[in-house]
């Protein structure tokens, strides 16, 4: 596998309203062309106020494997105390308490 997208999208009235879209890859040369960046993260907002927000991270390819892993580990540790707190059983997102994603 070269790379994996999740996407998560939020409904309201049956209109999507927000959508969330996370790209890991081990490899840009992919069958589709997924419009990936090198690092970083991009939020677009459409509505009244529409935006367009590009973010990078300032550290060199050498440097940037030292700090990603906390992108993946942060809300899995953050998720521990609602997780033991939470009733015995499956549970969905939703019946957890509200997590706080902290980097």
């Amino acid at each position: 596998m070269g790379a994996l997208r999740i996407n998560v999208v939020g409904f309201r009235n049956d209109k999507p309203v927000m959508r969330f879209r996370a790209n890991w890859c081990c490899t840009t040369e992919l069958e589709q062309d997924w419009e990936l960046r090198a690092s970083g993260r991009r939020v677009q907002v459409e509505g009244d106020t529409p935006l367009d927000i590009s973010i990078s991270f300032p550290c060199s390819q050498e440097d940037y494997p030292k700090i990603t892993p906390d992108f993946t580990a942060h809300p899995v540790v953050n998720a521990v105390p609602a997780v033991v707190e939470a009733e015995p059983g499956i549970r969905t997102a939703p019946e957890l308490k509200v997590l706080a994603v902290l980097g």
